[in-house]
């Protein structure tokens, strides 16, 4: 019989598969060492293997994992500056012209959204809060009319009036200014200015100095 005890490299515990090995072969002893040699590199190179495709796997998940937080933090970050740039840019309503600020009846602290357009017509309606575009093509804030300076030659009513209109008209003393064309015609203004500059055409398109009849 072949004394297992002088095969190299096969520990105690594998000389049962040794003898199963020279069994079944009819393998001489060198022979039925190198084909143990043999299994028992092929079981190391497997459990390295196996081994080594379990560290490829922890690390392929840990990177998914920290690839899908930082992907998480972009998204985060995207979505928050995307924010702040609409907050600032959701006012729609510029800051009205001078003659928008006069031909407006809006009050300027409690209403000072006016939508000056809607589907091609004018509009005039007054808001404290901006107008939808749904509801408001073109619209301007009144809030800083009160700071806006009035040109010197700014159209006025200091002229005087025709000597037919002296005569038929009814304004004079300290309201002597009076439409003499529109809606308002023959109404009176202590404001030189009432019937330009803060009154629309429709409403008076002429007018003059009743005082100086």
């Amino acid at each position: 019989m072949t004394n297992y005890e002088t095969i190299p490299n096969i520990t105690n515990l594998e000389h049962s598969d040794a003898a199963a090995v020279h069994m079944e072969t009819g393998a001489t002893s060198d022979e039925t060492v190198g084909m143990m040699n043999g299994m028992i590199r092929k079981t190391k190179i497997s459990r390295g293997l196996a081994l080594l495709m379990g560290g490829i796997g922890v690390i392929a998940a840990c990177m998914l994992l920290l690839g899908g937080s930082s992907s998480n933090n972009g998204a985060a970050t995207t979505t928050s500056m995307a924010l702040e740039g609409m907050t600032a840019t959701t006012s729609a309503a510029r800051a009205c012209t001078l003659a928008e600020c006069f031909a407006s009846s809006c009050n300027h602290e409690v209403a000072p959204y006016t939508c000056l357009r809607h589907n091609g017509g004018p509009h005039g309606g007054c808001s404290p809060i901006e107008w939808t575009k749904a509801s408001c093509t073109e619209q301007c804030d009144l809030s800083g009319c009160d700071d806006i300076d009035i040109p010197d030659d700014t159209p006025s009513c200091e002229k005087a009036c025709t000597k037919e209109w002296c005569k038929a008209g009814s304004c004079g003393g300290d309201v002597g200014y009076t439409c003499t064309s529109g809606a308002a015609r023959y109404g009176c203004s202590a404001d030189a200015l009432q019937w330009t500059l803060r009154t629309s055409s429709d409403t008076c398109s002429a007018c003059c100095d009743a005082s100086l009849c």
